[in-house]
């Protein structure tokens, strides 16, 4: 399904044809192989953080659970307001924001030393000067684990580089610990400040 070469899967490339791809690799090496975390990351030539996330994407994405950007595009369309949801993975930072009255971004983000995102929201992150964001209405939601330092740290950073690019926050960011289905109540509150500001 991917044609993607194994060095391409190992480089530092953030591509986002690479992200999933990249991704599989490292959730098949961590699943179905005997090797250690540190044995994997050093093969991706990545961190120990980049290899859960990874696996934790992967593990994510085939599970069974409604995710968190599917229960707020239900909420607020189920409210009147008409919804675009989009994967970071398969969208360019160009005009993203353009001809929208809001924005929700979606990141999960980790790390104990330094704030680290997800693989295929990076390239969104970098280049959100490139999205129309002036005068555009934005907040931020993440799920995770809140044993890290920068636990939901995506939050914070997309809404402050948001802010500095002119965009009127108009919601504290949601941060969830763990799943969406340990947070109900959390989801539907962030959900109703963003649709009391539209």
């Amino acid at each position: 399904k991917y044609s993607v070469t194994v060095e391409q899967i190992h480089s530092q490339d953030r591509q986002q044809a690479l992200v999933t791809p990249r991704q599989l690799a490292m959730y098949i090496a961590r699943k179905y192989s005997s090797n250690t975390l540190h044995t994997i990351a050093d093969s991706f030539k990545k961190t120990h953080a980049t290899i859960v996330h990874g696996v934790k994407t992967i593990e994510k994405r085939i599970d069974v659970e409604p995710d968190l950007k599917q229960q707020l595009e239900e909420i607020i369309a189920a409210a009147g307001h008409d919804v675009t949801l989009k994967n970071a993975a398969d969208v360019d930072a160009d005009g993203l924001a353009e001809g929208y009255d809001a924005v929700l971004l979606g990141c999960s983000a980790w790390g104990d030393d330094e704030l680290e995102l997800q693989d295929d929201f990076i390239p969104l992150y970098e280049n959100m000067e490139a999205m129309g964001l002036s005068g555009v209405k934005l907040s931020a939601f993440a799920s995770g684990d809140s044993s890290y330092t920068h636990f939901c740290g995506a939050v914070d950073a997309i809404e402050a580089k948001g802010k500095d690019l002119g965009a009127q926050i108009v919601a504290e960011g949601l941060k969830v610990d763990g799943t969406v289905s340990d947070a109900p109540d959390a989801v539907q509150e962030f959900a109703a400040a963003v649709l009391a500001a539209l």
